[in-house]
């Protein structure tokens, strides 16, 4: 049978980094009791995330069942392959587009989902762009649905929890065009003009990393630090319509450069709390919008970005390393599998 997409991403040495060291921690900072109790993945067959959660101590395993985690899967084959590529399954495993799931309620799995929050992890893992260049809604499916799940975490009083976010971000050339419609770039762009005019504590830190730029042109000169930057940005502003902030933020740049095209995969990972908007202070301030005042704490991720600690892994010349670091244990959890025991046959006297 040939390889698919999920076998090389499950050995991949790069991806289990990022499953290291960016999701592990975050989980960590939103599980108080040593377990989480909900965690929400984008299924792929070697569930690879949930396998290293779980080694980490971070998702319980009962009988043959993960307890509490739910994955959603585009294709209904992986049911039964749930059945036989994990040391156990999800409590929960739905069918269809985690998009049309959060999005159009008549559907029962769509029920079943929106009934299973809140999640205290949320991991968004797209295979592909946030806002993909050939993509001529006003609004893409993957925005709308991330606006869907804040709403919905709102509703059932969460008060904090973790959202991993994954999408592709090539910049492309003149060969190539960018992962990222244009004019989901010039969006981004504007709203970090808007935090350097509102946001006193973003503009501060952002003017000391990158003197008097503005979004225009840090998406021109520098992409790497644009991209992270602005979509942390959105999300904030989501977060914010619902009284939340990003507590801590974190990302890791992952670059296939290894084979004839280059693919670019940012990792974002939030820390979300819910937060209470402050009275006003001064006569000015009273009966105004104050959103800005729940995207105070993007300073912080400002100064990683600027201080180049949003790490840029390549496999190119980080490969053979991590190799070395995680090969050997990349390799026991994707031979983890689920046996399954089968009962013996009874004999006529029994029956």
């Amino acid at each position: 049978m040939a390889e698919t997409v999920d076998d090389i991403m499950a050995r991949c040495p790069l991806k289990h980094e990022v499953r290291d060291l960016l999701w592990v921690p975050y989980a960590r900072k939103v599980c108080a009791t040593g377990h989480l109790s909900k965690y929400l993945t984008l299924y792929s067959p070697p569930m690879m995330d949930i396998k290293h959660l779980h080694s980490n101590g971070l998702l319980r395993l009962d009988s043959e069942s993960y307890q509490g985690v739910v994955a959603v899967t585009y294709d209904s084959i992986h049911y039964a392959e749930a059945m036989t590529r994990s040391g156990g399954r999800p409590a929960l495993l739905l069918s269809g587009d985690i998009d049309c799931l959060l999005t159009q309620e008549d559907r029962a799995d769509a029920k079943r989902l929106r009934d299973e929050f809140p999640f205290q992890v949320i991991n968004l893992d797209y295979t592909n762009s946030l806002f993909n260049s050939a993509n001529r809604r006003p609004v893409s499916a993957h925005l709308e649905a991330i606006e869907e799940i804040v709403r919905l975490q709102h509703r059932s009083s969460c008060n904090e929890f973790a959202l991993f976010l994954t999408t592709r971000s090539d910049q492309g050339d003149r060969h190539h065009r960018s992962q990222f419609t244009h004019e989901f770039l010039r969006d981004l762009s504007k709203r970090i003009d808007a935090n350097l005019r509102e946001n006193t504590e973003f503009a501060q830190s952002f003017r000391r990393h990158f003197g008097e730029a503005r979004g225009k042109t840090l998406l021109a000169e520098r992409y790497d630090s644009f991209v992270p930057l602005g979509i942390a940005k959105l999300v904030a502003g989501i977060l914010a319509q619902h009284s939340y902030e990003i507590a801590s933020a974190d990302g890791r740049l992952l670059v296939r450069d290894g084979g004839k095209h280059v693919r670019s995969l940012l990792h974002l990972a939030f820390q979300v709390q819910a937060a209470v908007l402050p009275r006003a202070s001064k006569l000015r301030a009273l009966g105004r919008p104050r959103a800005f005042y729940f995207e105070r704490t993007l300073a912080e991720f400002v100064d990683k970005i600027g201080n180049g600690s949003v790490t840029l892994l390549k496999e190119s010349a980080d490969r053979r390393r991590l190799q070395t670091k995680h090969g050997k244990r990349v390799r026991e959890l994707a031979m983890q599998t689920l046996n399954l025991p089968v009962p013996e046959p009874r004999s006529r006297d029994q029956n």
